[in-house]
């Protein structure tokens, strides 16, 4: 996401330095992963480091200070608060399944 524009697409060469980063490859490599693959698992698989990297920081922040933000940290966030809502749902549902 571009600063202030949350459907902005990232140019095409940040895209790819990241792929370089993430999987240590050149860019010639990373544009042909980027643009041979239909599933776009690097993508995929980028997103998933994201969210593992702001998981551990959240669980690891000492101070509300050193929370982490940005989109893979609101993720973080929102599924918790959904494991939260599906535990509270299964509790309440056992709790009338005990009447």
């Amino acid at each position: 996401m571009l600063e202030g524009h949350a459907d902005a697409e990232p140019p095409v060469e940040w895209l790819v330095s990241r792929v370089c980063e993430e999987f240590g490859c050149l860019p010639r490599a990373a544009v042909a992963e980027l643009y041979d693959d239909p599933e776009l698992m690097a993508l995929t698989i980028l997103r998933l480091r994201a969210y593992a990297r702001a998981k551990q920081d959240i669980d690891n922040a000492k101070r509300p200070q050193d929370m982490p933000t940005g989109p893979a940290a609101d993720l973080v966030w929102e599924i918790q608060a959904e494991i939260a809502a599906e535990r509270k749902a299964a509790k309440d549902e056992h709790g009338r399944a005990n009447c």
